[in-house]
């Protein structure tokens, strides 16, 4: 999608021009990395920003210097990205998230989650495992993000954390008092920066704090809540 506004810069013109390109084959940071680097070194381009959950690169440059197809091509020929090509926004982008729901305890729950999460627009399908607390959704990235989706999952009054299938991530769920109302998104970050730690989420009506970590960096329970004391939290089983 090309859009060009006419802008002013000293006394010459300049065509203000942004350009949208999905890269499937860019899946992490050093990929994003590489598409700035290709990009921003053209002469004419102002800004590159890119979305690696619908795997798009959005690029702004100066249309009097280079052009939309240009960029496309310098990425299919001089990048790993050959099968770059303009984005879509009516294109279907399936993606599959799991996230761990520790609330979770039996069928019941498990029906209000699909009913709930199910209904919201993008969501293609969900599939929710009781025993092991998790849920597989597939969706369509260009109608909802997988943070929309964790806002969903809110609403709905489950506070999930990012799940996995391998035995080296556990999951764990304390109450921390200093952690609610406002004070929630700080502590949410600030647990966030503790080596180890995974994902962490947490309702500031109640304290309760969801955490998804690595056993290869905190080796249980026990060392988690120590980790989280000395990020300046006292933490109590749930």
């Amino acid at each position: 999608m090309l859009a060009m506004i006419a802008a002013v810069s000293g006394n010459a013109f300049a065509q203000s021009a942004t350009y949208q390109v999905r890269l499937e084959q860019m899946h992490c940071g050093g990929c994003s990395g590489r598409v700035k680097q290709a990009l921003t070194a053209v002469d004419g381009v102002q800004e590159v920003k890119t979305d690696l959950e619908k795997r798009i690169a959005t690029i702004s440059y100066d249309a009097s210097k280079t052009s939309g197809d240009k960029l496309l091509s310098l990425l299919k020929t001089t990048t790993k990205f050959t099968e770059a090509y303009a984005y879509n926004p009516d294109e279907v982008i399936e993606r599959k998230a799991i996230f761990r729901a520790g609330q979770i305890r039996c069928g019941g729950c498990a029906s209000k989650i699909k009913k709930s999460i199910g209904e919201v627009a993008g969501v293609q399908n969900v599939d929710v495992d009781v025993d092991k607390k998790l849920v597989t959704i597939q969706y369509d990235a260009n109608k909802v993000s997988k943070k929309e989706i964790v806002d969903d999952f809110k609403k709905a009054g489950y506070f999930v954390t990012a799940g996995y299938t391998n035995d080296i991530v556990k999951y764990a769920s304390y109450t921390v008092e200093t952690a609610k109302g406002r004070a929630a998104q700080d502590a949410i970050a600030k647990l966030n920066e503790v080596k180890g730690i995974l994902d962490v989420n947490i309702n500031p009506e109640n304290g309760y704090t969801a955490i998804s970590y690595n056993t290869r960096v905190i080796a249980d329970d026990s060392a988690l809540a120590k980790a989280i004391e000395t990020a300046g939290y006292k933490a109590q089983t749930n």
